[in-house]
């Protein structure tokens, strides 16, 4: 369950193993505003942050708030479950370096599955 503390941090569930992700600064009390807590706040072990689907999709057009925490997110990508795309601030560990390329050369073809 989404909380907020009385430090007036927010805590989030990890949506994989429930693990509480807790904001690494307070809110500011002057907003109430999802998307600005979203958007501003730094997260403990893990991230929060806005998830939706696309057309096609029964839950098209809905945004989601979703939060998952290092270690499930780090097991997803070793099991292919999610594909790292890229680091929005240019930075690469080296776990991370060309791994975008590996993972679209290594993909099955989704067609060979059905």
């Amino acid at each position: 369950m989404v909380r907020k503390n009385k430090d007036n941090t927010i805590t989030f569930p990890c949506i994989i193993c429930d693990v509480d992700i807790v904001s690494s600064l307070p809110l500011d009390e002057k907003s109430n505003n999802t998307n600005d807590v979203l958007d501003k706040l730094m997260w403990n072990d893990g991230g929060v942050d806005k998830f939706s689907l696309n057309y096609g999709s029964i839950h098209d057009s809905n945004v989601y708030a979703i939060g998952i925490c290092d270690k499930c997110l780090k097991k997803l990508k070793k099991d292919k479950k999610i594909l790292f795309l890229y680091n929005y601030m240019g930075y690469y560990n080296d776990d991370e370096k060309n791994i975008l390329d590996e993972e679209f050369t290594g993909l099955e073809n989704a067609d060979t599955k059905r």
